[in-house]
């Protein structure tokens, strides 16, 4: 940012002059009093402006001003047109970065025309007044004696006042005014005289300045902070510029400005507006006590004269003021820039930069906040710096964000200048009004590559009012420290970006060489080192070529290069030689173009293949042998699978066998008691018919009960007969693969019945639902051994832990396929689990009973044997069901078939 140029846009003619005599620039309101544009008005000097500058004596003109600082005085400016007009200049010595220039403040004297003329003419008026009362009495003489005399005590203040507010300064402005209200009270004989100004926010009005004559009360404590819109005669004549009149018994009863002035005990009162720049700013007037009186036509001359010379003056020492503060702002900036900027290694810039803001504003606290996020649920104060008596009450650490504060984060963010809150009278429950903040001003900051901060300003010890001047220098260092944070920010995070790319650059598991087209090694990583055997100082002395073995085709190392320089990145193995000792070994190389500072240059990836060719040279030894090591593998696994089937069908038979013996000892068992008792009583029939003692009844009785016991023989007997066939039935069906015609559901109820010992001593039950008819030509020992299977898991598995459960197997068909349905209810298998139930070995109840083969073996024999496919749809606690989709005719099995030509 320019400094020149920060006053551009003021309202006051500024012109800054180098040292040379030379125009540097100049505010608008300078460039449109003497008619140019900026571009044309720079192009100029002091001389071509002022007449009484000659360009011989320039020098001397800024050792002057150079020696004394500051000069005030009154020239001519000769405008584009060539008129001149008569100004004031306050010029005032100003160094910056390194430069010094004069800036000078220019000031029309049009102004003052009528204040300096004024005397005149009263005089003029009071001569001729003289000169034709040559006919009146000598009372009337007297009278107008008097007149002439308070005429001329009228003027001679007018004069008085204006001599000594002229060279007034700020630090004199207050005690110039108290002497000219007492002046003009006692000459007017008024009983209090007063200065009346209006608040920054244009909207109060105050008693600054007072005089009151003896035994008068005074009201500069009791008018305050007065609301201007509460009393109308303040409100609407000054913005027509007229004279306000109040004679205080003719205010109605319910004015508030009739309240005023009977407490003040104000009979009749005049008042002036005093006006500059298009806006009001005060009052100057007269206050009739004692008595009511009417105001003379030369008193309200007075007063508008007095009130005249106050604009002036206070124009002139806005001014000065201007011209200071546009001085202490370029002094701020500056030493806001300094700190920025010439700072050592370390320094902590943000706790300097926090002290200097509250020393320029003179607040009692500045932070730095980050985040500036509404979204976010914490943010930082980053640093504090505040008076002793307001310190730690934002800790530098983590905050929450409350309502207030968000709402303070969401205003910054919608504005780009300072955002200010009074908070004087919040509720202390509030955010920030807890602290004691009574005014706070904060502005968001706007950094590159990373989220806003806050820079705030706190006013605890009273309400503050912020002027524009303040907020503008706060704005000003706002933009100053963004830029400085964003850059400061950049930098470091270039500085760990270069960090850990060093570590990376460093710690790489390749080694990493960077070279110029012609070979010039520029920078190697510690890896290189540890590869090649060398030291820093000696690789970055080699070339390529050192590093290059024997064998090597350096004309397509040529081309590689050139590949990489057009923005590919070839890859190729390469015989590396270590240059001290010759060793050689294998590398793969990958190469890429890169800017390594201001040349274009080579980046090479070299990764040691020793052990990976070693390895590679074993596998090709072992290739020729790996399809007869595979074939090995593939017999002794098939040789293994054959005899875990062979053991689960073994296993399966011993549990038929032992099914077979259970069923059979209940039939057999009925057959030798039953033979038993009917060989007892045929021995006592017969020692009956021997003894020659047999009655009638006892034959019969005999015969009835050899009747019941050949009937019960006979159906015990057939029982086991029964139990026989079925048995031998399943038993061919699970011991061989025989292909046969069978019904599904008479093969279902003849597995039950084997299998009906597992379910004894328990309270689980199987229920059919399989319609007579379905038949299949197919193999029934394979399906028998997967419904035997599939039952076995839900009885160890699916029931494990529950008293009573069910199994329901289903069946339905069509013309080619039939679907079998295993459904229990017991407690589900994991989704987690439904792709790994069917592999072999894989059991949840590993040491419990479960070998991990039965639904692998399930799965084999539905897929292989039977020519279908198995489903499995299950939930935790929501039982299990297998479905078995399966073809009404089996396919062939080819091995079979030539099993039974051979047996043939």
């Amino acid at each position: 940012m320019n400094p020149l140029t920060t006053a551009r846009t003021s309202g006051v003619p500024l012109l800054w002059i180098g040292s040379d005599g030379r125009l540097a620039d100049a505010s608008d309101p300078a460039c449109r009093a003497l008619g140019y544009a900026r571009e044309e008005l720079l192009t100029l000097a002091a001389w071509d402006i002022d007449p009484d500058l000659v360009p011989d004596r320039w020098p001397d003109h800024w050792r002057t001003l150079r020696r004394a600082r500051a000069l005030c005085f009154q020239t001519t400016h000769r405008h584009r047109d060539g008129s001149l007009a008569p100004v004031e200049i306050s010029v005032h010595h100003v160094e910056l970065a390194d430069n010094e220039y004069a800036c000078a403040v220019v000031q029309p004297l049009a102004s003052r025309q009528p204040t300096e003329t004024a005397p005149r003419e009263s005089e003029e008026r009071l001569a001729l007044a003289l000169a034709i009362a040559g006919h009146r009495t000598i009372t009337d003489l007297k009278a107008a004696e008097t007149k002439l005399r308070h005429h001329l005590d009228l003027e001679q203040a007018v004069a008085e006042i204006s001599a000594l507010m002229i060279k007034c300064d700020w630090e004199d402005f207050n005690a110039c005014v108290n002497w000219t209200l007492e002046r003009i009270g006692r000459l007017t004989q008024a009983d209090r005289s007063y200065l009346l100004t209006l608040g920054p926010d244009g909207l109060t009005l105050g008693n600054t300045h007072e005089w009151c004559a003896p035994g008068v009360h005074s009201q500069i404590q009791d008018l305050q902070n007065r609301p201007i819109a509460d009393y109308r005669p303040f409100h609407d004549f000054p913005r027509r510029d007229e004279v306000i009149f109040a004679q205080t018994a003719r205010l109605p009863d319910e004015s508030p400005l009739k309240a005023i002035l009977l407490k003040g005990g104000v009979r009749a009162m005049i008042c002036v507006p005093i006006h500059w720049g298009g806006n009001l700013r005060g009052f100057v007037g007269f206050d009739a006590v004692t008595t009511e009186r009417t105001w003379l036509e030369e008193e309200i001359r007075l007063l508008r004269m007095v009130a005249e010379i106050v604009v002036h003056t206070l124009r002139h020492l806005e001014s000065h003021r201007i011209l200071r503060d546009n001085a202490r702002f370029l002094e701020h900036l500056d030493r806001i820039s300094r700190i920025l900027t010439h700072r050592e290694h370390g320094a902590d810039i943000l706790a300097e930069l926090a002290t200097a803001i509250l020393e320029i504003f003179q607040t009692d606290r500045v932070f730095l906040l980050h985040p500036c996020d509404p979204a976010a649920t914490h943010c930082r104060i980053a640093t504090e710096a505040a008076r002793p008596e307001y310190a730690g009450a934002f800790a530098v650490g983590d905050i929450a964000i409350d309502d207030t504060l968000k709402a303070v984060l969401q205003r910054a963010l919608r504005h780009a200048e300072p955002v200010i809150s009074r908070l004087a009278g919040a509720s202390p429950l509030l955010g920030i009004a807890r602290h004691g903040v009574q005014t706070q001003m904060v502005i968001a900051l706007h950094l590159q590559r990373d989220r806003p901060w806050l820079l705030g300003l706190h006013q605890c010890a009273y309400l503050r009012y912020w002027t524009g001047a303040e907020q503008r220098l706060f704005q000003a260092i706002a933009e100053r420290v963004s830029d400085a944070l964003s850059g400061r920010l950049l930098l470091q995070q270039l500085q760990e970006s270069e960090e850990r790319y060093r570590a990376i650059f460093e710690n790489a598991h390749d080694a990493i060489i960077v070279h110029d087209d012609r070979g010039a090694l520029r920078a190697v990583n510690g890896t290189m080192l540890a590869l090649y055997g060398l030291t820093r100082e000696e690789a970055l002395k080699a070339t390529v070529l050192h590093l290059s073995g024997p064998g090597n085709p350096l004309e397509r190392l040529e081309e590689f290069w050139a590949r990489a320089l057009w923005g590919e990145m070839p890859c190729f193995e390469w015989n590396a030689r270590k240059p001290r000792d010759g060793t050689c070994f294998p590398v793969e190389v990958m190469l890429r173009a890169i800017q390594f500072g201001d040349k274009n240059c080579i980046l090479a990836n070299v990764r040691d293949i020793t052990a990976r060719k070693r390895a590679e040279a074993e596998l090709e030894r072992h290739r020729d042998h790996l399809e007869e090591l595979v074939a090995e593998r593939t017999a002794e696994l098939r040789q293994a699978m054959t005899q875990l089937l062979q053991a689960e069908k073994l296993a399966a038979l011993g549990s038929l066998v032992a099914g077979v013996a259970h069923e059979l000892n209940t039939p057999l068992g009925n057959v030798r008691t039953v033979a038993g008792a009917l060989g007892d009583e045929l021995r006592r029939f017969a020692a009956a018919v021997d003894a020659g003692a047999l009655r009638r009844s006892q034959v019969a009785g005999f015969l009835g009960r050899s009747q019941e016991a050949v009937d019960l023989l006979e159906r015990n007997a057939a029982r086991a007969a029964d139990l026989i066939g079925h048995f031998k039935q399943v038993a061919v069906d699970q011991t061989s693969a025989r292909r046969r015609r069978f019904d599904l559901r008479q093969t279902v109820e003849e597995l039950l019945v084997t299998l009906q010992p597992q379910f004894k001593h328990t309270a689980h039950r199987v229920e059919l639902d399989i319609a007579p008819g379905l038949e299949l030509d197919s193999y029934p020992g394979p399906l028998e051994q997967v419904l035997a299977n599939l039952i076995g898991n839900s009885l160890v598995h699916g029931f494990a832990g529950r008293d009573a459960g069910l199994i329901h197997i289903r069946a339905a068909g069509n013309l080619g396929h039939i679907r079998i349905a295993h459904a229990d209810n017991g407690v589900g298998i994991p989704e987690a689990l439904h792709s790994r139930i069917f592999e072999p070995f894989f059991t949840t109840r590993l040491g419990s009973g479960g070998s991990g083969l039965g639904l692998y073996i399930a799965y084999n024999l539905v897929t292989g044997v039977l020519g279908g496919t198995i489903e499995v749809h299950s939930a935790p606690e929501a039982g299990t069901t297998f479905t078995l989709t399966l073809p009404r005719g089996a396919p062939d099995r080819p091995s079979l078939r030539r099993r039974a030509r051979s047996a043939h």
